[in-house]
């Protein structure tokens, strides 16, 4: 810039002021008014800042920690949780800048528990610390109550529960296996609480419909007495797998064998009940059952039924197999079977004409003259009242499962035929001697 061009903004500047007449300033309301912000702002400043520097604030609901020694750790002492640990009221004073800086967490409330040696609930005294160039003006309550107690662990059985898992129709739950890893749980926590542990239980989540055996999600929940859910106390697994098995059910009729059968029988059995029940519900693998059509409760040896034995018992042991189980409301353990003898009666007759039945194929059997005596029969009124004589009589042999080789052999009479009518059989022992060839 040139010298001439200096000289002549300075000429306006000495212009400017001798125009300006600070004392006119003040008619003008604008002027006025801008200045009476600016003079009321710096007296605030010089008020706050050189009059008044410092200030109080008050901080509500003020978290309190508790400090423990490494001894009373060891010793695995603990405060009990769920407990709201606060001051109500802390108040700090110092510089208007440091004050409004500090927020609630900045405060540092700590309760001495350096006395504390056994569970229980102890008045302890608390320390406020504020942040640097803040001091702590007042505080309350100054003591707290606070409950202890100790830490341990214990192992429980873990049980299954399956209640929330339904079987589709026709099935039924069976066996519900935990892995071998999971069957036993170990709890950690106050020994206030695990005192109250009833037991542990993997709880199944909700299946409908089952009709195979599957894994099950659950998760483990630790209960009291009455049943309800304990908190604040920490299994070592939280979750696991419940494998539930399924087993279809049927009710099927109870039945009963013979041996011994005379030929008659095979084609008419003799009329029998079985009590206290005949049928039973049962369940199974679901090919056994759809494959059962009844139950035999045992074998009768036609020999033994007379007159006066005509009810047999057989244990429920004997005649269910080791895969199938009772599902019947009414649980027996054994039944009777009682043969229907009403229209039986029963006589000693003597036999000297014979033939052998059920004989091995290429076998021939013969029997020499001979005669048995004292013979008791039992049968059908109508057929025993035909009996006139020895001759109206034919006692029958029965060879089945008889060994084929020839020879000489005595068996005893099972049946008879009487002028060629069935339904008698032998009740005593009465061997014929006869030859297979």
């Amino acid at each position: 810039m040139k010298m001439t061009q200096i000289q002549s903004v300075i000429r306006k500047i000495r212009r400017f002021f001798h125009k300006l007449n600070l004392g006119k300033l003040f008619y003008n309301n604008r002027f006025v008014f801008f200045f009476s912000i600016v003079a009321s702002i710096c007296m605030w400043i010089g008020v706050v800042f050189v009059v008044s520097p410092n200030t109080t604030s008050t901080f509500y609901d003020v978290d309190v920690s508790v400090s423990l020694t490494e001894e009373q750790i060891e010793r695995g002492i603990q405060v009990v949780d769920h407990q709201e640990l606060k001051l109500d009221k802390v108040v700090l004073t110092g510089g208007r800048l440091d004050v409004a800086k500090v927020n609630k967490s900045d405060i540092k409330v700590t309760a001495g528990a350096e006395y504390v040696e056994n569970p229980g609930t102890y008045e302890l005294t608390c320390t406020v610390r504020a942040p640097d160039g803040v001091t702590v003006f007042s505080y309350e309550p100054m003591k707290i109550y606070v409950q202890f107690d100790r830490v341990v662990t214990k192992t429980f059985t873990l049980e299954p529960n399956t209640s929330r898992v339904k079987a589709a129709e026709g099935f039924v739950k069976n066996n519900m296996i935990l892995p071998a890893s999971d069957r036993e749980v170990t709890i950690s926590g106050t020994e206030t609480l695990i005192s109250q542990v009833e037991k542990v239980e993997a709880y199944c989540d909700e299946v409908t419909d089952l009709q195979e055996t599957a894994p099950i999600d659950a998760r483990i929940r630790v209960l009291d007495s009455q049943g309800n859910e304990i908190e604040g106390l920490v299994p070592s697994i939280t979750q696991t797998q419940v494998t539930v098995s399924v087993i279809k059910q049927k009710t099927v009729p109870l039945t009963v064998k013979f041996s011994n059968v005379p030929s008659y029988y095979e084609s008419t059995p003799l009329s029998y009940t079985i009590q206290p029940a005949d049928s039973i519900l049962v369940g199974g693998a679901p090919a056994d059952i759809d494959a059962l059509q009844e139950i035999p409760v045992g074998t009768i040896d036609f020999r033994k039924i007379t007159k006066k034995n005509h009810e047999f018992d057989f244990d429920l042991g004997d005649f269910l197999s080791a895969n199938l189980t009772n599902y019947d409301n009414n649980i027996f353990t054994s039944v009777t079977v009682d043969i229907d003898m009403s229209d039986m009666v029963e006589r000693t007759v003597t036999i000297n004409q014979f033939m052998a039945a059920n004989t091995p194929e290429g076998v021939t059997a013969s029997f020499a003259e001979q005669e048995v005596t004292g013979v008791r029969v039992i049968g059908p009124k109508e057929v025993i009242n035909r009996i006139q004589d020895s001759d109206s009589i034919v006692g029958v042999v029965d060879l089945k499962g008889q060994d084929p080789s020839a020879g000489q052999i005595q068996q005893n009479i099972g049946w008879i035929e009487v002028n060629g009518i069935g339904g008698c059989w032998v009740i005593s022992d009465s061997p014929a001697m006869l030859t297979l060839s």
